[in-house]
């Protein structure tokens, strides 16, 4: 009861004066519970834990990596904070790793809010305060979750889902706060299985995400462009710490209105279609044709026609490459030229991903080309953006 992180007590810690008998008794009643082996027994991860039988089987057997809990029966008469409702859970037995669904809403607050910093990897997120502000509310690590309808109806519904453990080491006001967003029906709510995965089990997930798969295919790329000797076909690249620096909005949409999705689209044009160099295809360079640019050409244009000068197939260019840019360019023009209300439409969850998707295999198709040209063949590219089946869109 006195560990501040809810760890059991180790058995080998007190071996030489444990009295087994009266630990089974414990057991047998239901006020002590014995973890052994699995992830780490040392924490409770589940509220579920095995059965009696199997608890007294590691006791006796005198497994000295068994550590011993308090039930939630013995916990009950025990004084808690009953003003920090997730720090109460954990101090009434409930396994630390745990999750519990919130509203998306929840997540706009940071999003909004410039003291936050939001690193999003698409099946999971962390938030975190920048250093220039003193906040200390952070949420380690929340992951992408689903109505389960979603697998029977197609209908997609979101939701946040966190470990206790993280949400009680929040303030008081901060624990107010996601109480009050969280999810009445607890049981009809799934996080994706890479959360799981990767978080609790320690395991690498064998998909990457899409927003990803994108600014890699980018970086490629501009690496094939330097081994044919061209200029780079896009003027910024982001990888590593650069990409804390990517456009916001360019991500998965959490809370589905019309405004966060023109966010969404503003930030795909600046990355896929403004970052388009157009000197890249209208200075001579030696082992391409160079174009000359009329005043109504932009970038998206001037691609395609660099790309048919250069031999590449008519219709593979404008349906492939071309088209799925002039789309996100024409979208843009709304918010950009037109007044619009913003409303709430889950629908936009199914429209960005097709639209990701379009724009994603477009800059796919364009680096697929690139890579026929023979001084391109040593260029490397990561195994996961030729399987497209390793591409995730969460």
């Amino acid at each position: 009861m006195s560990s501040p992180n809810y760890n059991g007590l180790p058995i080998k810690s007190v071996a030489e004066s444990v009295d087994y008998l009266e630990v089974e008794k414990l057991i047998r009643s239901g006020l002590v519970e014995a973890i052994c082996g699995g992830i780490n027994p040392h924490v409770k991860h589940f509220t579920k834990t095995e059965t009696i039988n199997n608890q007294l089987t590691h006791l006796f057997e005198r497994n000295q990596d068994i550590c011993l809990y308090p039930t939630q029966l013995a916990l009950e008469s025990i004084e808690k904070d009953n003003e920090k409702p997730y720090t109460r859970l954990l101090q009434s037995g409930y396994g630390q790793y745990e999750v519990l669904f919130f509203e998306v809403s929840v997540l706009e607050e940071y999003y909004n809010n410039p003291k936050y910093l939001l690193y999003d990897l698409g099946y999971r997120g962390s938030i975190y305060a920048r250093e220039e502000y003193d906040e200390e509310d952070m949420i380690k690590d929340y992951g992408m979750a689903y109505h389960v309808s979603f697998k029977t109806t197609g209908d997609l519904d979101r939701a946040v889902a966190v470990f206790i453990h993280d949400l009680a080491k929040l303030s008081k006001k901060s624990q107010l706060k996601w109480y009050s967003r969280e999810i009445d029906n607890q049981n009809e709510w799934e996080v994706n299985g890479g959360f799981i995965k990767n978080l609790v089990y320690g395991q690498w997930i064998d998909t990457i995400w899409i927003y990803t798969a994108f600014l890699q295919e980018q970086i490629v790329i501009n690496n094939m462009c330097e081994a044919i000797g061209i200029n780079h076909i896009f003027i910024q690249t982001w990888s590593g710490e650069d990409y804390l620096r990517v456009p916001e909005g360019f991500r998965t949409i959490m809370f589905p209105t019309i405004k966060n999705y023109y966010e969404f689209i503003t930030a795909l044009e600046k990355i896929a279609c403004n970052n388009i160099s157009t000197k890249a295809f209208t200075e001579p360079q030696f082992h391409s044709k160079a174009i000359s640019q009329e005043s109504n050409e932009g970038s998206i244009v001037l691609l395609g026609k660099w790309l048919k000068t250069n031999g590449m197939d008519e219709s593979a260019v404008d349906d492939r490459i071309v088209s799925p840019l002039k789309k996100v360019r024409k979208i843009r023009q709304i918010p950009a030229h037109e007044l619009f209300r913003n409303v709430y439409d889950k629908t936009l969850y199914k429209e960005q991903n097709n639209l990701i998707e379009e724009v994603f295999m477009s800059i796919h198709a364009l680096r697929i080309m690139l890579s026929r040209h023979p001084l391109a063949i040593n260029v490397e590219i990561p195994n996961y953006l030729d399987d497209l089946n390793c591409i995730a869109i969460y």
